[in-house]
């Protein structure tokens, strides 16, 4: 048993005041051949374009994810001008400077194509070919990507389908201007007065105790504020005279990639986004004014993308948004992307290929080699069934993709769910605050009440919310850790975020640890991170080494059975049409391996909290006077092993069970008349029973390189005639699985060619079979695999015995093989898989049981100390100093380490003992 003792007495110096305190490779080619030479240019510059029907013709490119585009027609032109005298189906007038076009449908998206033609080839495509296609180079972005220039977009468009046609052509198609999405939402949210709304920095009440989650940021602030580090806003502009943003704005850089006077980042419209964004960044601490950023003394850069002037809400055009992505990567050392794709697209959006370029060059060579930290928001589509992973930009493995916690620490109600989401971080929602930051100065903010400088700040009901809002505020802890060790790469940033992040308590049923013991989720990604521990991390944090690439692919034509999700009935006088009932799943915990089969018990509508007792058993509830929800709820605690709720009309219909994303146990959902039928069979039979089958197509990979897992990639290819019936998942050795994607609304085929990334594997060893499932859950449509390849980047090492751990390591820590990734022999908090990336002695602790004290506020003292789940401790308090001790608190461990306040008495002399039990 150890304790640790600190004095207190009434001659203790003055706090510290509250106001001190708060200071690749490009795309892999879609199109392969022999020969590079343009031979004839000028015989197929006019080919024709598909006629979809007479009002829009459809178009196709050669794009790194292959796209429709569906450009009107004159007939179209003339309809909307009420002029329907024209007959044929031409294409509208070339006079225009950008020809407007749909994505997918002539209903989907808006897109912008130009007279610029970005052509990438297998070889240099000599001058005279150039000219003989009456083109100009306007930019060459390396010897086999060029940009050219046509007369005007109509030919431009022309002349890149009819490149896309000739041999060696790996990607052509008009330089766009695209329509994306600011991943931010804004709504009221209940009043308050300025820092003691900054609940993501420290959220407690007056008292000092906690009330939710946040960053811990005040532990940071001890030792880095972000001195050094210039954080770019890419986004809308920003209010660069904002009195909490100008010392931060001063040193830019900044870039306007729409206007004609680009070298500032000021306004050019009516947008307030990234100044919000930017303050959650680095508003100015200790300055006795508005709020504080995470980073509160590192720069700001405005790099300003969005032109609302357009009359939709886009980014400038491909090429300048490339530009955006590599500017100033000498200097620049993070960027946050608080945007996405469009509001309505279902379907997945890839990156471009000078987006990809762009990217590559600032993680490649930003930073003298170490790479720009590109953080993105996860998106706000959870309420559509949108995927990160089917987001191009946050399913990227160069980014730090973001998600959402509200001031409880459960998962926005909007945002997105995905195996590609590393971290989260605070943000507003529905019925909790929101996020307090910087508003743009004047009427064109997003308030204006007129009451001091309240309008110039997002607070009380006007908090900021949405992806859009937490996503900074990673950029900003990312900030804190490069500001303590520049030395860092953008991959090692990743990775201390990893380290330093944990799940809050929310009852997130999706919460599992990989192999390597880290606790992943798909709606958190590895969680929060406490910024205090990320900045401890980065200070002892050692460069992790390069990475290498293993794939492996597997070509076939697997057939993908048709509605593989099924509820089957077992018992001795079962009618044939009941054996195997079609179903539907929620949206919460999935029996990816099915079930054994359970008796079934009828448990009527469950409007009350069920009192059968059903462990062991499967529950069968009637739909009805109560949300999904609520009924699998009732059926969990009554000890279901899974819930099946019928639909209470409309005979065979089957119903999606909205709002039940956090089911901690599986649900499926089947038809009147199914459920019926169960009902009324249970009634005169007691031997029946239940279980969850899956007929899925599966595909294996067999692994034998040793790596520790970093990034996990599967590009799927398949030609299924609707993917959103699909639910893919991947099964690592380890036994952990990466849910790549889930049912969803689009009735697209596919996926075509679609990489999914995942991060949930990270330091979970390679080596071992992989294996890959592709279940269909809705009848009618059909398609096959058509190949799948298994992509691992990690770093490799000796793995004779493949735990992850390598065996020079274990066997120079250990003198053998016998410890595991997830032992942790010293009892610190940190296993083996920690120590040996952090490369710290694992039997050794890394941090001594020692008191560390400071003011949380000038009345109240905060005690600390190395803890971990599994200890236990008292404080033990004395006064005087002869008295016997008095128990004050009795706490649980928490990793990293424990803390209790206690309020200064200045009229006596008191001792507090931190005694360790266990």
């Amino acid at each position: 048993m150890d304790a640790k003792t600190i004095k207190m007495d009434s001659g203790i110096a003055p706090a510290v005041s509250l106001a001190v305190l708060l200071l690749s490779a490009f795309w892999l080619p879609l199109l392969r051949a022999q020969s590079t030479e343009l031979e004839n240019p000028l015989s197929f510059v006019s080919i024709a374009l598909q006629v979809e029907n007479d009002r829009y013709r459809r178009v196709e490119f050669l794009e790194p994810h292959p796209q429709v585009y569906y450009v009107r027609t004159a007939r179209q032109d003339a309809e909307n001008a009420a002029d329907k005298s024209s007959s044929e189906a031409s294409l509208p007038s070339n006079s225009q400077e950008w020809l407007p076009a749909k994505i997918g449908s002539p209903s989907g998206d808006e897109v912008h194509l130009s007279r610029q033609i970005v052509l990438k080839t297998e070889a240099p495509v000599p001058e005279e070919t150039i000219r003989r296609l009456s083109l100009e180079t306007v930019r060459q972005i390396h010897p086999r990507l060029i940009i050219l220039a046509a007369a005007d977009p109509l030919r431009a468009l022309e002349t890149a389908q009819a490149l896309c046609r000739k041999p060696g052509t790996l990607a052509c198609y008009p330089v766009m201007r695209r329509s994306y999405r600011r991943a931010g939402k804004f709504s009221p949210r209940p009043n308050d007065t300025y820092f003691s709304q900054c609940w993501h920095v420290d959220n407690r009440d007056g008292q000092g105790q906690r009330q939710g989650v946040d960053l811990n940021l005040r532990s940071a602030w001890s030792a880095a504020k972000g001195q050094g580090v210039t954080v770019a806003v890419v986004d809308g502009e920003l209010d660069l005279e904002h009195p909490d943003l100008s010392g931060r704005t001063q040193q830019g850089p900044h870039f306007n990639f729409g206007a004609t006077n680009p070298n500032n980042g000021d306004f050019l419209d009516f947008d307030a986004h990234g100044t919000a964004v930017a303050g959650l960044i680095a508003a100015e601490g200790n300055n006795e004014t508005g709020v504080i950023g995470a980073a509160p003394q590192a720069n700001l850069s405005s790099l300003v993308i969005f032109d609302n002037q357009l009359g939709m809400d886009s980014v400038v055009d491909d090429l300048a948004l490339m530009d955006a992505f590599q500017f100033r990567i000498d200097k620049i050392a993070v960027q946050n992307h608080s945007w996405g794709p469009g509001p309505f697209r279902v379907q997945q959006a890839g990156i471009d290929a000078l987006a990809d370029a762009g990217i590559e060059n600032a993680v490649r060579n930003g930073r003298a080699g170490k790479g720009v930290v590109m953080v993105r928001a996860g998106g706000n589509e959870r309420e559509s069934l949108q995927n990160a992973n089917d987001n191009g930009f946050a399913n990227d493995p160069r980014s730090i993709a973001v998600g959402a916690v509200r001031f409880d620490g459960s998962p926005a109600s909007y945002s997105t769910r995905g195996a590609c989401l590393l971290v989260s971080a605070p943000s507003g929602d529905t019925d909790f605050p929101g996020l307090a930051t910087t508003d743009r100065q004047g009427a064109f903010g997003y308030v204006w009440n007129g009451r001091d400088d309240l309008a110039d700040y997002l607070i009380d009901e006007n908090g900021f919310e949405g992806t859009s809002g937490s996503a900074p505020l990673i950029a900003g802890i990312a900030a804190l850790i490069l500001s303590a060790n520049p030395s860092l790469s953008y991959r090692d940033v990743q990775q201390i975020l990893i380290h330093s992040s944990f799940q809050p308590e929310n009852g997130d049923p999706d919460v599992e640890a990989n192999g390597a013991g880290f606790s992943f989720s798909h709606n958190t990604g590895y969680g929060i991170p406490d910024a205090g521990f990320a900045v401890e991390l980065a200070k002892i944090w050692k460069n992790r080494p390069e990475t290498v690439e293993v794939s492996k692919t597997r070509r076939l034509d697997q057939q993908i059975p048709d509605a593989g999700l099924q509820l089957e009935i077992g018992g001795n006088r079962v009618p044939p049409n009941l054996r195997s009932i079609q179903a539907l799943p929620s949206f919460g915990t999935f029996a990816d391996a099915g079930t054994a089969g359970f008796p079934l018990v009828f448990a009527g509508e469950a409007l009350e909290p069920i009192s059968a007792r059903l462990q062991g058993r499967a529950a069968l509830i009637r739909r009805g006077s109560a949300l999904f929800v609520e009924k699998i709820r009732r059926a969990r605690e009554a000890g279901a092993e899974f819930a099946v709720i019928f639909n209470h009309q409309d005979e065979d219909e089957i119903v999606l069970m909205a709002g039940t994303d956090f089911s901690a146990i599986p649900a499926l959902s089947v038809n009147q008349n199914d459920g019926e039928a169960l009902s009324d069979l249970l009634q005169s039979q007691s031997d029946i029973t239940a279980k969850i089958s899956l007929n899925a197509a599966s595909v294996e990979f067999n692994v034998s390189d040793t790596l520790i897992c970093e990034h996990v990639g599967l590009q799927l290819d398949t030609t299924h005639t609707r993917r959103g019936d699909l639910r893919i998942v991947l099964l690592s050795p380890s036994g952990s699985r990466s849910i790549l994607q889930t049912l969803n609304a689009d009735e697209s085929a596919g996926p075509q060619l679609w990489t999914y990334w995942s991060v949930k594997h990270f330091f979970e060893p390679s080596a071992g079979v992989w294996k890959l499932t592709v279940l269909d859950q809705e009848p009618e449509d059909f398609g096959s695999i058509a190949s799948a390849s298994l992509i691992l980047r990690g770093v490799p090492i000796v793995d004779a015995d493949r735990d992850g751990l390598d065996d020079h390591w274990e066997r120079s820590s250990f003198g053998s093989l016998a410890s595991g990734p997830q032992a942790d022999p010293d009892g610190d908090g940190f296993n083996n898989a920690r120590e040996q990336i952090l490369q710290t002695p694992p039997t050794i602790p890394n941090r001594p049981f020692a008191i560390d004290h400071s003011h949380w506020n000038p009345q109240t003292l905060r005690l600390s100390w190395p803890a971990q789940p599994g200890n236990r401790f008292q404080v033990l308090k004395r006064s005087p100093i002869t008295a016997a001790p008095q128990i004050v608190a009795d706490l649980p461990g928490q990793f990293p380490e424990n803390e209790f306040l206690l309020p200064l008495n200045r009229s006596s002399n008191e001792f507090y003992t931190i005694q360790k039990l266990q």
